[in-house]
């Protein structure tokens, strides 16, 4: 198996990267991440394990069903009521709080 520091090796890449040489070498120079965003991520845990709930708050567990749907109907309701069409960027303003994690995922 190559790492990825290996594979920058004679590259320009691994001249713009000094911090590379200080990385051990059990940290990849290159990352590649299993999911490509939150969305993806919250998707591959909810296939994975789908009887453990999706957000904890205090003493409140909140059922991935129950998240998803929720983060569904967000959706649903910001295209029909405000017109916001997927790629359209939209504010949240909340505090650390489940409907901020559920508002992340319509």
């Amino acid at each position: 198996m190559i790492s990825g520091l290996e594979r920058l090796e004679g590259t320009a890449d691994r001249f713009d990267r000094p911090w590379l040489r200080h990385y051990s070498e059990f940290v990849p120079a290159i990352f590649e991440p299993e999911c490509r965003n939150a969305v993806a991520l919250f998707d591959r845990g909810d296939r994975a394990q789908p009887d453990v709930p999706a957000l904890l708050y205090f003493d409140t567990a909140i059922e991935r069903a129950t998240a998803r749907k929720t983060a569904r109907d967000l959706a649903a309701a910001l295209r029909s009521e405000l017109g916001i069409e997927q790629g359209d960027r939209v504010g949240v303003m909340l505090q650390n709080v489940p409907q901020a994690a559920i508002a992340f995922h319509a």
